[in-house]
């Protein structure tokens, strides 16, 4: 099925999501990370619009985190405006603390959540604390996090960055956006300061756990992010499952046949 590229003026900016199968089914949302947009999940939108109505929003250029769910909210919206729809969220890398924020505000709308080597906000400090390894893997955030300077020297050392970007696995066609200006890395990067600070005001709440079911899936060889355990997983939600597979960082394009098998029988559990 034909994924068509859409976009509307929400709020004085322009959002662009990609979007493909029926009006009538189930929604799928997908939210990418970074260095990423909306292509990165091709294999799933192409793989379940026959079944579901499926949509994967780029990163909107927002200075504040709730601004960027504003946007979430009024695609789907636009989508589904009598708020009859199920809406099953996935998000991958720093899309999933997107995913889990955006949770709380579908209330009755959200049917399930699938978070794909990435954490919630207080998984991760916890893991920060405990867990070694996660903070090694980490240690590039310390940069990210900082107001301004990431995006200041993204922007003046953006052929090192390309090269950096090129020795790592980040999957090439991505690679191919950023040294052809089609993705904004100065502009998506601040994301990580927004959801620190996010993270940091929502750590002094309670949070209930979700009454949705919740896949945590992880990669066996991802160099960024620790596998997710159910203990993990079990304090966030009510309903979780948990799934490693072999792969990197990237899994839902380097063995997108699994993680598709994996996100449809979750879905359809």
């Amino acid at each position: 099925m034909k994924i068509k590229k859409c976009h509307k003026e929400f709020r004085n900016q322009n959002v662009s999501w990609l979007e493909a199968g029926s009006n009538n089914k189930e929604i799928m949302f997908f939210i990418h990370g970074f260095p990423d947009d909306a292509d990165i999940w091709s294999a799933q939108l192409n793989y379940f619009s026959k079944d579901y109505h499926v949509i994967a929003p780029n990163l909107t250029s927002r200075n504040n985190y709730k601004a960027v769910l504003f946007d979430f909210i009024q695609i789907l919206d636009s989508v589904d405006p009598s708020h009859k729809k199920k809406i099953n969220l996935i998000g991958h890398d720093i899309g999933t603390l997107y995913s889990w924020l955006l949770s709380s505000y579908l209330k009755d709308r959200l049917k399930s959540v699938a978070i794909i080597n990435g954490s919630h906000h207080q998984q991760f400090f916890r893991r920060l604390k405990s867990n070694y390894k996660q903070a090694l893997k980490s240690w590039y955030m310390l940069f990210f996090i900082m107001p301004v300077l990431p995006q200041l020297t993204l922007k003046i050392l953006k052929k090192p960055f390309n090269s950096l970007l090129k020795a790592s696995d980040i999957p090439k066609n991505q690679i191919d956006k950023f040294t052809n200006n089609e993705i904004n890395s100065h502009e998506l990067v601040k994301h990580y300061n927004l959801l620190f600070r996010a993270s940091v005001k929502l750590l002094r709440k309670k949070e209930p756990k979700l009454d949705v079911p919740v896949l945590a899936l992880s990669s066996l060889f991802d160099k960024y992010v620790e596998p997710a355990n159910l203990n993990e997983i079990e304090m966030l939600t009510n309903k979780p499952t948990v799934r490693i597979i072999e792969g990197g960082h990237w899994v839902q394009v380097e063995n997108s046949d699994r993680v598709n098998r994996l996100l449809s029988k979750f879905i359809q559990a």
